[in-house]
C-alpha cells in the first residue's frame, strides 16, 4: 500500500509542476505579445472613472483638477457617472 501512495504522490507532483510551468510559459508569451502589439493613437492608456452621487459640485471640481495634475499622459479619457447617466468629460 505504501508503494502505491508514493507513486501517486510522485505522479501528482509531476503533473502539478508541469501545470505551473505551462502557466508561466503561457503568461510570459502573452506578456511579450502585448508589449509588441501597437495600439492606435486614439486608444486611451488611462481611463479615470469618477463616481458621484449627490456630491457638492465644488468638491467634484477639486477632485477632477487634482486628478488631472497627477496624470501626465496625453491619452487619458475621463468618465463621470451619476445615479442616472454616464458622460464622457
Amino acid at each position: 500500500m505504501g508503494g502505491f501512495f508514493a507513486i501517486f504522490v510522485v505522479v501528482y507532483g509531476v503533473i502539478a509542476l508541469s501545470h505551473i510551468a505551462m502557466q508561466m510559459l503561457l503568461g510570459h508569451l502573452e506578456h511579450v505579445g502585448q508589449r509588441r502589439r501597437e495600439y492606435g493613437s486614439e486608444t486611451p492608456s488611462v481611463t479615470v472613472v469618477v463616481p458621484a452621487f449627490n456630491e457638492d459640485p465644488e468638491l467634484l471640481h477639486r477632485c477632477l483638477v487634482l486628478s488631472t495634475g497627477r496624470i501626465t499622459k496625453r491619452s487619458t479619457s475621463w468618465l463621470s457617472t451619476t445615479d442616472r447617466e454616464t458622460s464622457l468629460i
